[in-house]
């Protein structure tokens, strides 16, 4: 499906940053078979007061993680956050390599939630499709960055690494 405004565009809401323009085209192809509606939800993106581009793209990727059936079911919401927070505070160490199958052990999140939560996020995580064995991490700081931040955040993205901090090491010692 061709659509010639939209390179055009995004070259120019990108302003020259790389970051952006990556995070843009793998959340297009997140989803080949609606490329109509990525494309307007990138065209249609307006930076509100406050916020760049970057964190208006960041905000658009989110609120198409969940399905728009799913996007006021709890679970669904809590699935996501907890992903959120868990990519939050676990990308920290270099070293760290955390992969759903681990996540369901020492937290109890079920892998096959975080991996359907994870493929959704490939625009702005490293992890390898459907594979529960896959760790993964924040592609660029700048997402890590606009997360904790509440004012770039807001309530309905905002992730407190203090707070998942203290829920996962009491789900560390409760783990078997």
């Amino acid at each position: 499906e061709s659509n010639p405004e939209v390179v055009p565009a995004l070259v120019q809401k990108s302003d020259g940053l790389l970051g952006y323009a990556r995070t843009a085209i793998d959340f297009i192809l997140g989803d080949l078979s609606d490329l109509s509606t990525r494309y307007a939800d990138l065209l249609s993106i307006e930076t509100a007061v406050g916020l760049t581009d970057l964190d208006e793209l960041y905000r658009t990727v989110l609120k198409n993680v969940l399905p728009p059936q799913d996007r006021y079911y709890s679970r669904s919401r809590d699935r996501l956050m907890r992903t959120l927070g868990y990519l939050v505070t676990l990308q920290e160490s270099q070293d760290l390599r955390v992969s759903p199958k681990t996540l369901e052990h020492l937290t109890g999140l079920p892998a096959v939630e975080s991996v359907s939560t994870l493929n959704r996020l490939r625009s702005v995580v490293f992890f390898e499709r459907d594979n529960p064995d896959s760790s993964f991490r924040i592609i660029h700081a700048t997402f890590r960055e606009f997360l904790v931040d509440p004012q770039r955040a807001g309530s309905d993205f905002h992730v407190d690494p203090a707070a998942v901090h203290g829920g996962l090491a009491e789900d560390c010692m409760n783990a078997d």
